[in-house]
C-alpha cells in the first residue's frame, strides 16, 4: 500500500466521523459567555435638569472575545428613574475591528428600541445582529453604542445613562469592571477619549452568542491532524503490500 493510498483512507475515514457528528451534535442554545457590571444598575438618568445634561450621543469601548464563538446579541441596562425617563429612543449596536478614527471597519451591527426590555431577557434591552458575528477567542473588538440625541422618537424621549454611576468623577462602586483596557470614547467616529477606568468606563453589559458547532471544530482537527500524518510521513513510502 503506498503513502498515497494509506492517507485517502485516513480521509475517507475522518469524512465518515465528521458526517456521523454532523448527524448527531447537540444544538447549542444562546448563553451569556461574558458580562460587565451585571450585578450593578446604571447611574442617574440623563438629561435631569437644572444639574445635568447628557449631549454626548455616542460612547464605545474595547473588548476582547474570551472565547470563539458565534456573537448573537449585545444588551445593556439604561437608567430610567424619575417621572419622564422613558427613554424614548432608537439605539444602534456596532461591532468594529477597532474604532473608525483610527482604521476600524464595521462587523456588524443592530438597531433597537430602547423603551422596551428585551424578551426573554428582562431587564436587559438590546437586540440581536441579523446574522450572528463570528468572534475570535483573544482578538479585541470595539463596541460603538449610540441613538441618545439624534434619534428620539418622541417630544419627551430622554435617555438614560447605561454605566454604573451618573457623572465624570467621584468614587466607582466596588468592584466595578472594566471590559478592554478600560478606555471609553465618544465622538462620531469614536475619537475622543472620555477616560481610563472611571466611571464611563464601567458600563453595564452583558454578551450572548453560541458555540462554534462541533463538526466545524472537528473538521479543522481532522484536516490539520491529516496534514501533520503527511508532513511527518513525506520521507516514508510504505511498500506495496
Amino acid at each position: 500500500m503506498t503513502q498515497n493510498n494509506l492517507l485517502f483512507r485516513l480521509f475517507r475515514w475522518l469524512w465518515s466521523v465528521g458526517l456521523f457528528l454532523t448527524a448527531f451534535s447537540p444544538v447549542h442554545a444562546s448563553t451569556v459567555f461574558d458580562s460587565y457590571n451585571e450585578d450593578k444598575s446604571p447611574g442617574y438618568a440623563l438629561p435631569r435638569p437644572p444639574c445635568c445634561t447628557w449631549n454626548v450621543d455616542t460612547i464605545g469601548w474595547y473588548w476582547t472575545a474570551n472565547e470563539t464563538l458565534f456573537l448573537e446579541s449585545i444588551q445593556t441596562k439604561l437608567a430610567d428613574i424619575d417621572t419622564g425617563y422613558d427613554n424614548g429612543f432608537h439605539m444602534t449596536v456596532r461591532v468594529f475591528t477597532d474604532r473608525p478614527a483610527v482604521g476600524g471597519v464595521e462587523l456588524a451591527r443592530f438597531r433597537f428600541d430602547a423603551a422596551h426590555f428585551l424578551p426573554g431577557y428582562e431587564p436587559w434591552r438590546g437586540g440581536f445582529f441579523e446574522t450572528p458575528l463570528l468572534v475570535n477567542a483573544g482578538t479585541r473588538y470595539f463596541v460603538g453604542m449610540s441613538g441618545w440625541i439624534n434619534d428620539r422618537y418622541s417630544n419627551n424621549g430622554r435617555g438614560g445613562i447605561n454605566w454604573i454611576i451618573d457623572g465624570f468623577s467621584g468614587p466607582l462602586p466596588a468592584g466595578a469592571e472594566f471590559p478592554g483596557d478600560g478606555t471609553s470614547y465618544n465622538g462620531g467616529a469614536w475619537e475622543n477619549l472620555m477616560g481610563t477606568n472611571t466611571v464611563t468606563s464601567a458600563p453595564v453589559l452583558q454578551f450572548v452568542g453560541s458555540p462554534v458547532p462541533l463538526p466545524t471544530a472537528f473538521w479543522l482537527f481532522a484536516w490539520g491532524l491529516a496534514g501533520l500524518l503527511g508532513w511527518g510521513n513525506r520521507r516514508f513510502v510504505i511498500p506495496s503490500s
